[in-house]
Order: C-alpha cells, then structure tokens, then sequence
C-alpha cells in the first residue's frame, strides 16, 4: 500500500526512534523547568512524561499544536498549579517544534537534497516553466499523478518525467525509510 509523508507518518517512522526519543527527553527537561521545583522527585517526572507523551498519537497531535483539555487536567491533579501548567504547555509546544524541525525535519530535507545531487536533479529542472503543468499530468489507480506518455516527449515534459521520478523516490524513502546503503537492507 503506498503512503504519503504526513505527520502520523512522521511521527511514527522506525528510522526516527532514537531522534523522538532524544526530543521527547529534551523536551520533558525543559517543561520541567518551566514548571519549577513542583517536580524534583523522579517518580514526578515519570508522571510528567507519562501525561505528555505516552498516549498514542501524542507526537502528531503536538506537531498540530494540539494539546488536549485533559492533558491540562491531569498536570492538575498531580499538583502543578494552573499558572505553571500554561507556561508548561506553551513550553511543551514550542520546543517540541523546534526539536522536531532540528532532529527529524531537517535530516530528511538534507538526505533528499544529497540523493537530488547524485541523481542530477537541479532547481532549475525542478522549477522549469511547465514541469508542473496539469495538463501534462494524470491520476494513476492509487492517486498520485504520473506524466501522460506519449511516443513523442518533449522538453516540457521531460522536466516533468524527471520530478515524478523524484517524487516516486522520496514516497519509496517514506514508505521504506532512508538507508545510506540500500543493499544492505
């Protein structure tokens, strides 16, 4: 079945384990300073991360800049007061953004650049006049769009046939992951 990334797909990626979990510890130090002294025990800090993070679906909702009602209530009722619960949240979501653009964002846009490198892909193929012209375009059965082939192809749509092939490739890396040597997998 093929996928797009997205954030459920983002968020859940086996390649990206060790870099969530460096940002959801990164993250947790930093809420808890917002918070104070209320979590010096390390049995507060495992309830705290256990409010923050351990329900599924967590990770997008956060990339959404969603916090839920009850994750409010129940920093609440482990004692955090209503003003350091705020701060606590706010922090919550700015870093875990900046974490995210840091650690996994980032990464990512820099293996697709290297793999454009190797593979010749240039802005100016990218960004030609018409290589993203609809007209030049069609729906396959699993509705990603593909160049119209004919027995003629001309320079318009030789930059669109090059940026499918690219975009087939970056779908193949989400779905499968990013490995420096593909053999090896």
């Amino acid at each position: 079945m093929e996928s797009t990334e997205d954030t459920v797909h983002l968020t859940n990626c086996k390649d990206d384990a060790e870099a969530w979990e460096k940002i959801e510890n990164s993250v947790l130090s930093k809420v808890q300073k917002a918070v104070g002294a209320d979590l010096k025990t390390e049995s507060w800090q495992n309830k705290l991360k256990k409010i923050l993070f351990s329900e599924p679906g967590r990770r997008t909702e956060l990339l959404q800049g969603i916090v839920k009602e009850q994750t409010k209530q129940e920093l609440w009722e482990i004692g955090i007061s209503r003003r350091k619960t705020k701060a606590a949240l706010e922090t919550l979501l700015e870093e875990w953004l900046n974490k995210f653009q840091e650690e996994i964002w980032q990464p990512r846009c820099k293996k697709i650049i290297q793999w454009e490198k190797e593979n010749g892909i240039t802005k100016r193929l990218k960004h030609s006049p018409g290589s993203m012209d609809k007209g030049n375009r069609k729906k396959n059965s699993v509705g990603s769009t593909t160049l119209e082939r004919t027995n003629k192809i001309n320079k318009k749509q030789s930059w669109t046939l090059a940026k499918d092939i690219a975009f087939k490739e970056y779908t193949k890396w989400i779905q499968e992951g990013f490995h420096e040597n593909w053999n090896d997998t």
